[in-house]
C-alpha cells in the first residue's frame, strides 16, 4: 500500500502546516499565494532568499542563521510602518 492510496478520500484536517524546500517553493509561487496551511520553508540561509521568503509572508523559515533572520524580518516589518 502507497502512502498516497492509504490517504486517498481520507479528511487532511490534521495537517497543520506545509515544509516545502525553499527551491520549491520559489519555483512555484502560486504555493506561496494560495496555500491554505501556514508555509514553512527551509533552509533558507541566503540574505535574498531571506528576505522574498518574508516579503511573501511565510509563516516562518527554518535557517542556519537565526540572528541574521530576525534582523531582515525587523527591517522588513519596519520599513511596513
Amino acid at each position: 500500500m502507497t502512502l498516497k492510496s492509504h490517504y486517498k478520500g481520507s479528511s487532511t484536517d490534521f495537517i497543520s502546516g506545509i515544509h516545502p524546500r525553499r527551491t520549491y517553493a520559489f519555483k512555484h509561487p502560486l504555493l506561496l499565494k494560495s496555500s491554505k496551511r501556514p508555509l514553512r520553508l527551509w533552509t533558507v540561509n541566503q540574505e535574498t532568499e531571506i528576505r522574498q521568503a518574508f516579503q511573501q509572508h511565510v509563516a516562518g523559515i527554518i535557517t542556519d542563521f537565526p540572528e541574521r533572520a530576525l534582523e531582515i524580518r525587523q527591517e522588513i516589518q519596519d520599513q511596513s510602518k
